[in-house]
C-alpha cells in the first residue's frame, strides 16, 4: 500500500480539498501517482527545496499551539 496516497485521501475526507497542497522534494511526493492525485482533485502543488518541510516546523508548532490555546 502506498501510505503517502492513503494519507492523502483519509486527510480529503476529513477535511476536503486543499487549495494549496505544500510539500518537499522527496522521492513519495514527486511520484505521478501523488501529484496526479492532487491534481485530479484539484490541488495546487507547491514544493519547498529537498528537505525544507522541516524549516516550517517551528512555525507549524507555533501556529498549532496558537490554535489549542485558543480553544
Amino acid at each position: 500500500s502506498d501510505c503517502c496516497i492513503d494519507g492523502l485521501a483519509a486527510a480529503r475526507r476529513a477535511h476536503g480539498r486543499a487549495e494549496r497542497f505544500n510539500t518537499d522534494q522527496g522521492a513519495p511526493f514527486t511520484r505521478a501517482a501523488f501529484t496526479g492525485a492532487l491534481q485530479d482533485a484539484g490541488s495546487a502543488i507547491r514544493r519547498d527545496g529537498r528537505g525544507r518541510a522541516l524549516d516550517h516546523g517551528f512555525g507549524e508548532r507555533l501556529w498549532r499551539r496558537v490554535t489549542y490555546e485558543d480553544l
